[in-house]
């Protein structure tokens, strides 16, 4: 399931990059951390948590270790997630799975990295040309790395676009579109090293960041994604999403990308009761992508996009697209590892 702190974050940001025109920024989420959990922080153009891959252990013995890097000017997101326990063990299940930093009362069950590049920006384009499109992408690389038994590991990216149409604040939708690489079933979440599944999916918010989940405006709307490699050991993709364009528009761009790292299930948790304890096994291993993740935008000719906040130049080409028919709805398994998991 789609954890709720993700639906939340994404309502947040949403909120604050529509109504604030200044709002652009690089920024991250990282939890475990050794502040609070679920660290979300924020510069201006550049951020750099945990470069040094400091593991955090909790009480019961689990090693969690996090590091993630953004950079505004260049449209690039790097991270890492790991997850170690040295021997199997029956762990207690509780609402939420989650157990403490040794020596804190702060939860912190999984290893889980999201970074994110924001771009506030106008649309500058021939008058009464249309209709017309442009594309934002992000490239993600990455790999599954398995050192003792098999952690439970995910890698994801995407991107999505606010657009408030000729800069009127009352007719504005954000269009959020990503895809994901697992090696865990999406139902039981017990992980298998010798399967990657992929999973994909679009979804619409209004302009104060509720979500669109009947009529929402998608006409010309459009996603693509690319699964280039399915090795675990050289992962690939690229997300699309292309939305009409037109001058006087005004832009909110996010690209995003992350991964996370977690127990090695041997069984469906589903079927262990709250208060009951079930088999975690022990594993070591890791979610690389310091391969980086790159954003890009697409834009028709004759089009540009200006202001103190707007994307660099080198992350800007041309381009004569037309989009294909359709858009891909609604997360699979979705990103389950952007803030956290939460069990219902």
């Amino acid at each position: 399931m789609i954890s709720r702190w993700f639906v939340t974050l994404f309502i947040l940001l949403l909120f604050f990059g529509l109504v604030n025109p200044s709002y652009s920024q690089v920024g991250a989420i990282r939890n475990p951390s050794i502040s609070f959990l679920d660290a979300y922080v924020t510069a201006d153009s550049y951020i750099s948590t945990n470069p040094g891959l400091v593991p955090i252990t909790n009480s019961e013995g689990y090693s969690h270790t996090t590091h993630i890097e953004a950079d505004r000017n260049t449209g690039h997101i790097k991270g890492y997630a790991g997850y170690n326990l040295d021997s199997a063990k029956l762990v207690t299940r509780n609402e939420d799975l989650i157990s403490y930093i040794a020596g804190t009362d702060q939860s912190a069950l999984i290893a889980n990295i999201t970074g994110f590049i924001d771009y506030e920006t106008n649309v500058m384009g021939p008058v009464g040309v249309g209709p017309t499109f442009a594309t934002v992408f992000i490239e993600v690389e990455g790999s599954f790395n398995y050192v003792v038994g098999t952690p439970a590991l995910n890698l994801f990216g995407g991107v999505s676009i606010g657009v408030t149409r000729g800069g009127n604040p009352f007719d504005t939708q954000t269009y959020i579109f990503g895809g994901e690489f697992t090696n865990f079933d999406g139902q039981t979440w017990i992980p298998d090293s010798d399967t990657v599944t992929t999973s994909d999916g679009l979804q619409v918010y209004g302009g104060m960041g509720e979500p669109v989940l009947f009529n929402p405006t998608i006409s010309g709307v459009t996603t693509n994604i690319q699964y280039l490699s399915m090795d675990p050991d050289a992962l690939k993709m690229r997300a699309e999403l292309t939305v009409p364009v037109q001058d006087g528009d005004v832009w909110y761009l996010e690209g995003y990308a992350g991964g996370c790292a977690t127990h090695a299930f041997l069984e469906d948790f589903r079927q262990v009761e709250l208060g009951e304890m079930g088999q975690v096994d022990a594993a070591t291993g890791y979610v690389d992508f310091l391969g980086t993740a790159s954003m890009g935008i697409e834009l028709p000719e004759g089009f540009s996009l200006e202001g103190e906040n707007a994307p660099p130049l080198s992350i800007i080409s041309s381009s004569s697209q037309v989009p294909l028919p359709g858009a891909i709805w609604l997360l699979g398994s979705g990103l389950l590892c952007l803030v956290g998991i939460r069990r219902q």
